[in-house]
């Protein structure tokens, strides 16, 4: 089975041992590219005409991946990016999981108000989806213009709110939506003395090693949600849908350095 990676491939980086992990799992061929947005729509056509199944769309060319796709699923949720293409006979299919994957996530967890941290892509996933599933939100950036930005165009969808203070006062759920906690000793400035005792912490941040941010929920008593339990869930689920075959998600796992029964 022939596979494009379309975007940045970096092999060292979690995402990319994860989509390596996958790749091979599922014996699949990569055909990877990272090219410039105009270049999208030929390269698709050539892998196409190649006998390819379909892309696995990495940063930063989801995109423009998106405006190829003749038709789109998940629409609501799409975002006008595409994390998979599936090439077929009627044309080009896009598909957009990040949703997907972070409901998978949450999805056990009781609606009420969640605090979001963050106003990029990450945090737009999160808004959406929890606004989409009967959530409030309680939207939290360093810059504040920013965040109110964000929030107006979320705004027709649910109930939003601006935070001066990344305060979980009465949320069921903060998701750290931010890149602080990429490096070791960086975390969002929660205040966690403030969050009740049922409250969970999700964190997209990707590191080897729990994140402080989600340290510190836990050493409070918190349910916490790694980021890597989403990106496997995510990444599945852009194979399955680019490829039209199930994938085996403790490959991915194991990449990852998830315990098997975590």
């Amino acid at each position: 089975m022939v596979l494009g990676v379309l975007g940045e491939f970096e092999p060292e980086s979690l995402l990319g041992q994860a989509v390596r992990a996958v790749l091979k799992e599922s014996q699949i061929q990569p055909l990877f590219a990272n090219v410039s947005g105009p270049e999208v729509p030929g390269l698709v056509q050539e892998w196409s005409d190649q006998g390819a199944f379909g892309a696995l769309v990495l940063p930063p060319l989801r995109a423009d991946a998106a405006r190829v796709a003749e038709r789109f699923f998940s629409v609501r949720h799409s975002l006008g990016a595409a994390n998979a293409l599936r090439f077929t006979s009627s044309g080009v299919f896009g598909f957009n999981t990040e949703s997907d994957g972070f409901w998978s996530q949450v999805a056990d967890i009781a609606p009420s108000t969640a605090l979001v941290l963050g106003a990029g892509p990450a945090a737009r996933t999160a808004c959406l989806t929890l606004l989409a599933n009967g959530w409030k939100v309680k939207l939290w950036n360093r810059t504040l213009a920013k965040s109110r930005v964000f929030g107006a165009a979320l705004a027709s969808l649910g109930e939003v709110k601006f935070a001066h203070e990344a305060d979980p006062s009465g949320c069921g759920l903060v998701v750290n939506a931010t890149p602080l906690g990429a490096r070791a000793g960086e975390h969002p400035p929660v205040i966690w003395t403030k969050a009740g005792p049922r409250t969970a912490a999700f964190d997209f941040v990707l590191r080897h090693v729990q994140t402080e941010f989600l340290r510190a929920a836990s050493l409070r008593g918190l349910q916490t949600i790694d980021g890597r339990e989403c990106l496997c869930e995510t990444l599945a689920l852009a194979v399955e849908a680019a490829t039209d075959s199930k994938v085996n998600r403790m490959a991915i796992r194991r990449a990852l350095g998830i315990s098997a029964d975590a």
